[in-house]
């Protein structure tokens, strides 16, 4: 009888780690999936987009509802209107919370306007905003609007001038303006969290994301000034905890120590990449999904970095 008693013990362990390790597998395909997505939307293709959404929102159970938006904007540009409100109303269905107060100004859904049920979606997250902003500070939201719209447009306007081969007069005239919107927007951000710490979604909504992308283009100083007040933000749920242990490696880097969740990657004189030292190799991907992060194998894999890494090259201080 001890003998069938352990053999049990251990057949719970083994299903318990098989089931583990399928879970694990099944979020990296979905991740897998929703970067392939996000590839072919910004190359012009929002068909294939919208497949590789498909194929990755297979994993129900680890479905992002952000991701269902973005899965929407590609169905719509790619023709299929209801595939596109399928998604957008799934949205709807998963996050009982989620309004848009832009989505009537975003272009790639405005296939969907001649639609009848374009006013309906319109009337549901309408009824949602008023009933979620009611104790808004609705001056302060604008103004995180505007700086974090000020903050991805100037961004997206370098990358689409890269990607089309643009000459370095116009890139380094998009970096100097770049480099004035961060010290315009990291001066409003600072008086903001300074006078009122953190203000979160209960009083700005999702508009609070506004104060992670600030100060993750700050110098490292002002990254680790107000780490604190960033991780309040993560703990509230107002942010992705992932954004902040981003930050914390970024600033544990800077300051020639070594990294705690392997988000940080540099580069050799001949161009290729690796790792920055980690806190514990061993316990990297552990740390990684406490805060819903993949396997630190597959995002290494992305930048051409082999892991496991040779011996003695994947501690701190090697």
């Amino acid at each position: 009888m001890l003998m069938e008693k352990r053999m049990y013990i251990a057949l719970i362990f083994v299903a318990a780690f098989l089931c583990s390790y399928a879970q694990q597998s099944d979020k990296s395909t979905y991740l897998a999936h929703i970067r392939q997505a996000d590839s072919l939307y910004m190359a012009g293709d929002p068909a294939g987009a919208s497949r590789a959404f498909e194929a990755a929102f297979y994993q129900t159970e680890h479905i992002q509802p952000y991701h269902l938006y973005n899965a929407a904007c590609a169905a719509a540009k790619a023709g299929d209107n209801g595939l596109a409100f399928d998604r957008l109303f799934k949205r709807i269905a998963l996050e009982k919370e989620w309004y848009s107060d832009r989505i009537e100004t975003d272009g790639d859904l405005q296939p969907l306007h001649a639609d009848t049920r374009w006013q309906l979606l319109l009337d549901t997250l309408t009824a949602r905003q008023h009933r979620a902003e009611r104790d808004f500070d609705i001056p302060l939201r604008r103004k995180l609007q505007q700086i974090a719209a000020s903050d991805q447009q100037v961004r997206t306007a370098y990358i689409r001038a890269i990607e089309s081969g643009a000459n370095g007069i116009v890139t380094d005239s998009l970096i100097a303006e770049m480099q004035r919107t961060d010290s315009l927007n990291l001066r409003e951000i600072s008086s903001i969290l300074d006078s009122r710490g953190w203000v979160g979604k209960t009083k700005v909504g999702d508009a609070c994301t506004a104060f992670f992308l600030v100060i993750q283009h700050s110098d490292p100083a002002i990254q680790e000034r107000y780490l604190p007040l960033l991780r309040q933000g993560a703990v509230l749920g107002d942010i992705q905890p992932l954004q902040v242990a981003m930050l914390e490696d970024r600033i544990a880097v800077s300051k020639g120590e070594p990294q705690r969740y392997g988000s940080q990657v540099l580069r050799h004189g001949d161009g290729s990449y690796y790792i920055a030292p980690l806190l514990d190799a061993e316990r990297v991907d552990e740390w990684r999904r406490e805060v819903g992060m993949g396997p630190v194998a597959e995002y290494l894999k992305r930048w051409g970095i082999q892991w496991p890494a040779p011996e003695g090259c994947n501690r701190a201080g090697n």
